[in-house]
């Protein structure tokens, strides 16, 4: 029925190899009826809580193809390619979708008993950052201070807000785990922060909600710097795309304190300010948020039990020692006002 292939499988347990199977030469006849596109390879980079990608070389050049199930997807999907579709022409380097020959983005195709929609993207070419961390030079992330100061403007001048209203707000931006017996305070202050912003809309925004080095895209020219993955966009305030980038640097390279600072936090705000200054109550805010994804890690680290948790767990049992203290791990609020004096 169909061409020959290379079809690259990365897990070689029998169930979910049949599963993924079937899914692949789906994607391959889908390809072909909504397209007109022949797919020469396929390989899925990863199946998430939201949605299978699989990265597709073609007659067409490199493809990505998201995979949503319909329930979870729908409408939230098609105000994303909305956006998708701005920021790309407003030179913001981002996976473009690709319209059918129908000339819709999302697509719905039905396998394994399921509804689920398609959507298919340019692939941006460039080295995920998360993979070539020493490609991470002042100069680079100075750079991607100012592309990430262009990406909030942009959102925040696309008229989209008030469609993403569809989407939980504040306080469950950040506090989706449980916090057991975790000292309340810090927790309280921030509600009470975001609490303020809910009643100050103007503060808030459309942000990306997802601000890992898994989802910026460095490309040959350290100027083009790509941003990925839109599935967590949410409201919020921008410094909370500022605070995961700084968390996920920590844990990244396991830097001390002073080198996390002067490597990477004050490049970083340096080139946002130029182009996106912030208030002093904002920035302030930093090390709260900072402290409240720390929280959230650490009781992962108790849920879940891989690797990945364990290192995790490791990382942060030598950086203080108790989750409950009421302090400031990477940044303190001092720290911050000095950095802040440098860049305004």
């Amino acid at each position: 029925m169909f061409k020959t292939i290379n079809i690259i499988r990365r897990n070689k347990e029998e169930e979910i190899f049949n599963i993924l199977q079937k899914m692949e030469y789906s994607i391959i006849s889908w390809l072909e009826q909504s397209y007109h596109i022949n797919a020469l390879s396929i390989l899925q980079l990863n199946g998430g809580n939201w949605a299978n990608t699989f990265d597709v070389e073609s007659n067409q050049g490199s493809l990505i193809v998201k995979i949503l199930e319909t329930t979870r997807s729908s409408p939230t999907e098609e105000i994303q390619t909305q956006i998708l579709f701005y920021l790309a022409s407003k030179n913001i380097i981002v996976r473009n979708p690709i319209p059918n020959i129908h000339g819709n983005c999302n697509t719905f195709c039905q396998f394994e008993g399921n509804n689920y929609q398609i959507t298919v993207f340019q692939k941006i070419q460039g080295h995920v950052i998360e993979e070539h961390m020493s490609l991470l030079t002042s100069n680079v992330v100075e750079i991607l201070g100012e592309n990430l100061a262009r990406f909030h403007n942009e959102l925040s001048k696309g008229g989209f807000d008030s469609h993403y209203k569809l989407w939980n707000q504040q306080e469950n931006l950040f506090t989706q785990f449980d916090f057991g017996q975790v000292d309340n305070s810090i927790v309280d202050r921030y509600h009470s922060f975001f609490n303020k912003l809910s009643h100050e809309p103007m503060q808030c925004q459309l942000i990306h909600g997802d601000m890992h080095f898994a989802n910026i895209v460095l490309q040959k020219d350290p100027q083009e710097i790509g941003f990925i993955d839109f599935d967590d966009m949410i409201l919020g305030h921008p410094v909370m795309d500022l605070s995961v980038l700084i968390l996920d640097y920590a844990i990244m390279t396991l830097k001390s304190n002073d080198e996390i600072i002067q490597k990477f936090v004050v490049p970083l705000l340096s080139g946002y300010f130029r182009l996106k200054p912030l208030t002093k109550e904002e920035i302030l805010m930093i090390p709260l948020i900072l402290k409240v994804l720390e929280l959230n890690l650490y009781i992962q680290c108790y849920e879940i039990r891989d690797s990945e948790a364990v290192w995790i767990k490791n990382f942060y049992v030598n950086r203080t020692q108790s989750v409950s203290r009421d302090d400031y791990i990477i940044l303190s609020r001092e720290e911050l006002l000095v950095i802040y004096g440098k860049i305004q």
